[in-house]
Parts: structure tokens; C-alpha cells; sequence
């Protein structure tokens, strides 16, 4: 019984970290893309 919360309990940890990976990427992209976009922006406005 307590080896299958043990186990539980690993499985959880082990998803909760690929989901925060991958949200955290999601919104590490989503950064990159704006502030690639708003340099390009500034850069016209400058041309």
C-alpha cells in the first residue's frame, strides 16, 4: 500500500516537472519572439 503512494507520489513529481519545463519553454519562446519582434519594430522606427 505505502509502496504505491511512494510510487504515485514519484509519478506526480516527475509530470508536474515536465509540465513546468515545458511551460516554462512555451513562455521563454513567447519572450524571445517579442522581443525579437519589438527590436525590429524599434529598428524601422529608427530607419
Amino acid at each position: 500500500m505505502f509502496h504505491d503512494f511512494e510510487q504515485g507520489l514519484e509519478n506526480l513529481r516527475s509530470w508536474m516537472m515536465d509540465t513546468i519545463e515545458t511551460n516554462l519553454q512555451k513562455s521563454l519562446s513567447i519572450n524571445t519572439l517579442n522581443s525579437n519582434e519589438l527590436r525590429a519594430h524599434q529598428q524601422s522606427i529608427i530607419v
